[in-house]
């Protein structure tokens, strides 16, 4: 069984309000028998110099789609003492599909 890997980046715009959510697909060109995303690491930074952060939230995730493509998905929300905090993340997550 040969393993298959991609490197995907997200990027998030300054926005306050809801959780955000940005997908990608991939396709390995042969069948999908497994998928697991992993998440690399993460940059945050802040627009106004407010950096006190009441919730933190990060998660990606990820399906097979058809037989040979997979969709990830990443969820982002950040959230000061008051309301939501406007701030720019880049997630990097690693798709990691055995083939």
């Amino acid at each position: 069984m040969a393993i298959s890997m991609a490197k995907l980046h997200f990027d998030f715009p300054s926005v306050t309000g809801p959780q955000q959510l940005q997908s990608r697909k991939i396709d390995f060109g042969r069948t999908v028998q497994n998928m697991a995303v992993i998440l690399q690491g993460f940059d945050i930074q802040y627009n106004n110099g407010d950096h006190h952060v009441l919730q933190e939230s990060i998660e990606v995730s990820g399906f097979v789609l058809g037989r040979s493509v997979v969709d990830v998905f990443a969820f982002i929300l950040l959230r000061a003492f008051v309301g939501a905090l406007p701030v720019a993340l880049r997630l990097p997550p690693q798709c990691r599909a055995p083939t």
